[in-house]
């Protein structure tokens, strides 16, 4: 399949310019940004919504979608190719971004690197307006702990872990010394067989309103560590 390149929606604020089809606003909104101390985006990778929905599989998709609802930021919007965004300016300037991918988990890190580059790119000026460097946050799910819990860690040269769609991310240029942070979205207990055909039916199952509930519960928490940036790393949420 091909991969999805970086699409981005915009959103209208009145008196700041970053380019030429690129707005940001404030007001209300404004306020959960607002203690960034650096340009944070935030993606999530997983299956094509518009097929895979709510699998467990694209937990890091729900996750981000709890994320953006909870801060009420303008809805997540397609802008082609499957790849959706909204983004927010906080009181201190500094922008917060959310990225939805729109290809399938293993060939996802493309998407990625591109939509890092153009946020590194875009934000260029972090240092001049006394921000720290731009930060990826990329967030999907993980068989290794249970459902409702994420495992939030940060550092460069680690493994995917087996995981394709962080395989796919560290195999795209300057991504495997990337310093970035992984949200790991639990969707656990862990299935007992590791075969791959038990593995893939296992992740690609619809979850209950129940389970729908129990992953965006934990969004609260996880955005309260990534507002403050992440040290060591820490387990949030509780198993269901």
């Amino acid at each position: 399949m091909p991969v999805h390149p970086l699409a981005r929606c915009t959103i209208a604020r009145p008196s700041l310019r970053i380019a030429s089809n690129v707005r940001f606003s404030i007001g209300s909104q404004a306020r959960y940004a607002s203690n960034l101390t650096r340009p944070l985006l935030l993606c999530s990778i997983g299956n094509p919504p518009a097929t895979y929905k709510n699998t467990l599989h694209s937990a890091g998709h729900l996750l981000l979608n709890a994320i953006c609802s909870n801060l009420s930021l303008p809805p997540l919007s397609p802008a082609g190719k499957g790849a959706q965004s909204t983004r927010d300016y906080g009181a201190s300037g500094a922008p917060l971004q959310l990225w939805q991918s729109g290809s399938l988990m293993n060939i996802s890190g493309p998407g990625v690197a591109a939509a890092f580059r153009a946020f590194v790119k875009e934000n260029s000026f972090a240092g001049d307006e006394g921000h720290g460097e731009p930060e990826l946050v990329v967030l999907h799910d993980s068989l290794e702990y249970d459902m409702g819990v994420a495992r939030i860690s940060k550092g460069a040269g680690r493994s995917a872990k087996g995981h394709n769609g962080l395989k796919s991310i560290l195999e795209q240029p300057g991504m495997k010394t990337q310093d970035f942070t992984r949200v790991a979205v639990g969707i656990g207990p862990r299935v007992e067989s590791r075969q791959s055909k038990d593995v893939a039916e296992f992740v690609l199952r619809r979850m209950d309103e129940k389970e729908r509930r129990t992953v965006e519960g934990v969004a609260g928490d996880v955005w309260d560590v990534l507002e403050k940036g992440v040290g060591q790393a820490v387990t949030v949420g509780r198993s269901r």
